[in-house]
């Protein structure tokens, strides 16, 4: 069965309109739509994609590789192999979210998560409750949706998270509408995007934004802070992986390419501590951080978003 909580803030893709378990179904109250369970550790995972989803519809989502996440190259690398890229944006993120929530409360939402990771132990001990989502089932997850079309209600949670997501959806302003429609008012937004990175999850990488391009795709958010989440030295680090991944044909030669330019050139990525915070270093990073809150109205406009460019001028 659906935990209670989770069936009760689920509302119909199609209608809006809440859904109610029959048997291993969940039903929409309105239009009659029906969608699938799935087995969890946690108790079932609603797995609430629309039919006609042009990307998830009709499919069987219980595989991380359903999203183009080649989860054993990834782990037979990382473990024992230094990682190519140093987290900039961890700090930052968690001191203004530790600011705004000094005590555990409010809930939380996580878009794309569905692995464990250092960052969600870290949000479950910032809030009271922390609902977990992917397009696919992982050991966290509590819901299977599309982030363009979240089945939660409006003003709905305390903050909304979204790292390393943006740049794998078709249309990254629907899914930040999206983001900005469940937020309860003055409620936090957190995003971290990739700029200069190579191609990652194959066909599921679609986009990439500059410093002034993210900050106009949450234009609808108060800035709290923002900033490199990921320097040049990294951005460098990935350029070189990926030249010599390039010259490969695919399988294990990828897995050997990967793990030689990360084991020769890993250091690379500890020129982000000094480049990180210079404008230059802004111009040329692998990677931005947002936090902002909901608000009423525009947090910047087509008129001064030319004058808040923070490179090198």
């Amino acid at each position: 069965m659906i935990p209670e909580k989770t069936l009760n803030r689920l509302k119909c893709c199609t209608c809006g309109h809440p859904v109610a378990q029959s048997g291993e179904r969940l039903i929409c109250s309105g239009c009659g739509a029906g969608y699938d369970t799935y087995p969890g550790p946690q108790g079932d995972v609603a797995v609430m994609i629309a039919a006609d989803n042009p990307f998830f519809g009709g499919r069987d989502l219980r595989s991380v590789e359903a999203s183009g996440f080649n989860s054993t190259l990834i782990e037979r690398i990382g473990k024992y192999i230094p990682q190519p890229s140093l987290d900039l944006g961890r700090a930052p993120v968690e001191s203004a979210l530790r600011a705004a929530n000094p005590t555990p409360t409010g809930i939380c939402l996580i878009i794309g998560a569905g692995s464990e990771t250092n960052f969600l132990t870290l949000l479950r001990a910032l809030f009271a409750e922390v609902v977990v989502t992917d397009v696919v089932q992982g050991p966290p997850v509590q819901v299977i949706c599309d982030g363009a079309d979240l089945p939660f209600p409006d003003n709905h949670f305390d903050c909304v998270v979204a790292m390393a997501v943006l740049e794998h959806v078709l249309e990254p302003e629907v899914v930040v509408a999206q983001m900005h429609r469940v937020l309860k008012p003055g409620g936090m937004v957190v995003a971290d995007t990739p700029f200069m990175q190579q191609v990652h999850m194959r066909a599921y990488d679609f986009t990439r934004f500059t410093d002034l391009g993210h900050r106009w795709l949450l234009r609808n958010f108060t800035e709290v802070d923002r900033g490199v989440s990921v320097g040049p030295g990294s951005a460098l680090a990935w350029s070189l992986m990926y030249f010599v991944r390039s010259f490969t044909r695919g399988g294990k030669s990828v897995l050997i390419a990967q793990a030689l330019v990360r084991l020769l050139f890993f250091w690379l990525k500890y020129f982000d501590l000094l480049l990180g915070k210079r404008p230059g270093g802004r111009d040329a990073a692998a990677g931005f951080y947002f936090v902002g809150t909901k608000s009423d109205g525009p947090g910047i406009t087509a008129q001064n978003i030319i004058q808040d460019f923070r490179g090198l001028t």
